[in-house]
């Protein structure tokens, strides 16, 4: 067998950990890609290595563009990439959450940035992916930095991300689509194959150990209300909260599925609360570096 690496150890482990806020249809389409990187067996087209970035650009001045934060003038935009299936960590072909907040973070603390914007493009991931982002974000602006999400596909943990910026700006009236607000758990219960091949699946658990993984015992019976009570309701009530919170004054309740998983295309989307403004990513920027300058005033 041969020895995984260690980017594939990590993306497996955070995979079988199993909670997702994932648009279903992306979830679906997702099933053969977890199952390459659950495969330790599994070879990998290199030539779909990861670009370097983060891009840097000044857009009230000129439209240059720049790869290190040194060469560029104050007043800079910092623009990160999130796109496809969010994961806590990366590959050699996609970075994981981990590491864009690495540099959200030092884009933060650089002198030359005075704004971020998130070029989001995702219909959600692991719920583990989130943490570092947020925590990221609320430096940036701690720091006095705008932050301001651009997105595309912006479904579930995506949309988590957006909330916690500034503005959310759809990037066209086309195919931009926002919500997905839910949480969702996918397994498969490979006992009974395994069974029917001649293997007996025995769990022994100590007598003091009686609730331990309760919740997924009685799920592979059939039994989902303590898994939903105790692991998806509490994360779906947080992440409803958190939209209430992020979006208030601007959130229409009162739109049915709003809260409970129904998407919605760029034009609703704005309509109903869930974003501000549809426009190109130029106009993203320099709303940030507009906030970025209210912000410097404010400090």
């Amino acid at each position: 067998m041969r020895p995984q690496a260690n980017w594939q150890v990590l993306l497996s482990h955070e995979i079988k950990r199993g909670i997702f806020m994932m648009n279903p249809v992306i979830a679906i389409g997702m099933a053969s890609f977890f199952q390459k990187i659950l495969d330790p067996e599994a070879n990998f087209d290199k030539s779909f290595e990861r670009e370097d970035y983060p891009s840097l650009s000044r857009y009230h001045d000129s439209d240059d563009t720049y790869s290190k934060y040194d060469d560029a003038p104050e007043g800079s935009t910092a623009l990160f990439h999130i796109t496809g299936p969010m994961f806590k960590y990366g590959s050699w072909w996609a970075y994981g959450t981990e590491e864009i907040a690495q540099m959200i973070v030092a884009a933060a603390l650089h002198k030359n940035i005075s704004s971020i914007v998130l070029r989001i493009d995702s219909g959600g991931g692991a719920v583990s992916s989130l943490a570092p982002l947020i925590e990221a974000i609320k430096l940036a602006k701690a720091k006095g930095k705008s932050v301001v999400a651009h997105v595309d596909l912006c479904g579930s943990c995506a949309y988590y991300i957006a909330c916690e910026c500034d503005l959310t700006i759809c990037s066209n009236s086309i195919s931009s689509e926002l919500g997905s607000i839910g949480v969702m758990m996918d397994f498969w219960d490979l006992i009974p194959y395994y069974e029917k091949e001649g293997f007996k699946h025995h769990s022994i658990y100590a007598d003091q150990s009686e609730d331990k993984n309760k919740p997924f015992k009685m799920a592979l019976e059939g039994k989902y209300e303590l898994i939903k009570t105790e692991y998806l309701n509490p994360l779906a009530i947080d992440f409803q909260n958190h939209v209430r919170e992020s979006r208030a004054g601007k959130l229409n309740e009162k739109i049915p599925g709003i809260l409970n998983g129904k998407t919605f295309y760029a034009k609703e989307a704005v309509e109903h609360g869930l974003a501000d403004d549809i426009g190109s990513l130029s106009m993203a920027i320099e709303r940030a570096q507009q906030l970025a300058t209210i912000n410097s005033f404010s400090i």
